[in-house]
């Protein structure tokens, strides 16, 4: 699998350098976390309710924070596993989001992502 690079901190696209296999299959999982459940017309389980969840007010402190965030991951590892291939050792076999930070209107979560060759990444993104 390959695909545009995505730069999460700086908010953008490196056409340059393209993101392959395994980092591609990150970047996807991510990008789905911030997407709005429902809003893809070709793939409607495309997304999470995370969007939702924190324009609601229901991020209220932590222990919502990380509730959404657990079926967040849910919601992306289900739907990755669902439209990637099977036979891709690259495809995501686990997926994880732990609430790291809450301040106001700015939920800073961890994640941590497994290829199912075992292959492990974990980084830090703002939604």
């Amino acid at each position: 699998m390959r695909g545009v690079r995505i730069d999460f901190n700086n908010g953008s696209f490196d056409f340059n350098a393209p993101a392959r296999d395994f980092e591609t299959a990150v970047q996807n999982a991510l990008v789905n976390v911030a997407t709005d459940l429902g809003s893809d017309p070709l793939y409607p389980d495309r997304g999470t309710n995370l969007l939702l969840d924190g324009v609601s007010g229901r991020l209220i402190n932590n222990a919502w924070a990380n509730h959404s965030a657990n079926f967040a991951a849910v919601q992306t590892l289900v739907f990755c596993q669902t439209v990637d291939d099977s036979a891709d050792t690259h495809r995501l076999q686990n997926f994880l989001l732990a609430q790291a930070n809450i301040v106001g209107q700015k939920l800073t979560l961890s994640a941590q992502a497994v290829a199912a060759d075992g292959q492990r990444t974990g980084l830090i993104t703002e939604v």
